[in-house]
């Protein structure tokens, strides 16, 4: 039987799906995750010590990074270039990262809520250069819940 610690070793890469097609499959991802305010209530106890009590403020989601290998698909660039043509609003949709194993199965799923590119970048340019020209693209988003 495999400990959890057997179970997360290995390769892995993420499927960008947006409604009705995968995207693309991504080497590195980064920014899943949530992170809360925290604020200082101040109150007193029942004794009238005073105390300070701390409670969840506003909810903030880092920005989703993926990167990969670019190739000759173009779905990330139109979804860009929607944003640049005619704002975030048309450009929002709700999409899906799904960690894969090495082998291609599925182990867990992230929906993003609202998401859009707003930035976009093809980096490691080199004439003389051989490595491999990466993709990257920036989403941001308004929450994700995991699967």
């Amino acid at each position: 039987m495999a400990t959890n610690d057997q179970a997360i070793t290995g390769a892995f890469y993420f499927a960008l799906t947006l409604p009705g097609h995968q995207v693309a499959n991504f080497k590195d991802c980064d920014g899943l995750g949530s992170e809360s305010d925290v604020v200082e209530h101040k109150s007193m106890d029942g004794q009238g010590k005073p105390m300070i009590q701390k409670v969840p403020g506003i909810t903030h989601w880092p920005d989703i990074t993926l990167k990969r290998g670019i190739d000759s698909t173009m779905a990330l660039w139109t979804w860009r270039e929607l944003v640049i043509k005619t704002g975030a609003t048309k450009a929002r949709t709700d999409v899906t990262i799904t960690i894969l194993t090495a082998e291609g199965a599925p182990m867990t799923t992230f929906s993003v809520i609202a998401a859009w590119p707003s930035k976009y970048s093809a980096a490691g340019l080199s004439a003389g250069g051989s490595d491999a020209l990466i993709e990257e693209v920036t989403l941001v988003h308004e929450g994700l819940s995991r699967a």
